[in-house]
């Protein structure tokens, strides 16, 4: 292949390519490059390939491709790099020796902008983890989180809660309301919850109108009390939905870590066990787990099973 054909299918090419020389220093990048970053060829000339990093926080990290290239003469990773307005971008950049008769050593980088991959990435885990009505963690997501808390707690003896909390009284407002009302006034009570728990806690839907909340490091059952306490009077407070002015209620049960169950499927059956006791009572709506009043003979199993 001449020269010249080199030059063209270096100019041509959709893929961003990066010529350095043995010091690091940019030579030249082609057309798909200055399209991509909005830098100028003026912009780059001379310049450290390290100045197309996004942080000055990747020095020792430039530093390490460095001495990969030298000893295997390759490198292929995902950096992010800024554009022309400062802007980062993720890329996977593939780094390799380049010689050619007597011509000069020199390196060929090329550079994949990842940005549409990532965003893909992104909703496909959202699909994935979060409840996409009211953005709150799902299952899955939530018993991942209870596994590391509980880990955690055992580590540093620390106590955690589960809060199961069911809304009292959902389905006749959703019927009479529709569903629409019904949607809106979950995502209203999801983030009026949300906004109330500590960023180290975890709160997430488990389908329909029960939600369920990992409180870390507590401090005793009065601490605990004291939360569902005020999260149940933020969840009753009127909503406004159109003309309509709904008052809810709901049931909350807790179990506790250690006191009540070591396992997450075991604190998640209990707490459940103590909504239903709370629900059934008709009176402060909150409940903790106390397997002295528990009666086998009284538990509803198709309801508990949603739990396990």
């Amino acid at each position: 292949m001449t020269i010249k054909n080199q030059k063209n299918i270096f100019n041509t090419c959709c893929q961003s390519i990066v010529i350095i020389n043995e010091q690091g220093y940019i030579e030249q990048a082609n057309h798909a490059f200055f399209t991509t970053t909005g830098l100028t060829a003026r912009q780059i000339a001379g310049k450290s390939f390290y100045n197309l990093f996004s942080s000055s926080r990747n020095l020792n990290y430039y530093y390490y491709i460095w001495r990969e290239l030298r000893r295997n003469q390759f490198w292929q990773g995902e950096i992010w790099l800024k554009k022309a307005d400062n802007n980062r971008f993720p890329s996977l950049v593939n780094i390799s020796l380049y010689e050619q008769g007597n011509l000069s050593t020199c390196y060929i980088a090329f550079i994949s902008d990842l940005t549409e991959q990532k965003q893909k990435q992104k909703r496909l885990e959202t699909l994935a983890y979060y409840d996409l009505l009211t953005g709150l963690p799902n299952r899955i997501l939530f018993n991942d989180r209870l596994s590391v808390a509980i880990e955690l707690a055992k580590r540093n003896q620390h106590q955690l809660a589960i809060l199961f909390i069911d809304l009292d009284n959902f389905k006749p407002i959703n019927d009479q309301l529709g569903h629409l009302a019904g949607d809106k006034l979950l995502k209203c009570l999801a983030h009026r919850m949300q906004k109330n728990i500590r960023e180290s806690d975890t709160i997430a839907r488990f389908g329909g109108d029960e939600f369920i909340i990992i409180l870390n490091n507590t401090q005793g059952e009065i601490y605990v009390k004291e939360v569902a306490e005020k999260l149940k009077s933020i969840i009753c407070e009127p909503i406004h939905l159109g003309q309509n002015i709904i008052n809810i209620n709901v049931s909350i049960g807790i179990s506790l870590y250690p006191e009540h169950d070591i396992s997450g499927k075991g604190l998640q059956h209990k707490a459940d066990l103590a909504m239903y006791r709370a629900k059934r009572a008709h009176t402060v709506g909150i409940d903790f787990f106390d397997p002295r009043q528990f009666n086998p003979a009284t538990v509803n199993h198709a309801s508990l099973a949603k739990a396990l």
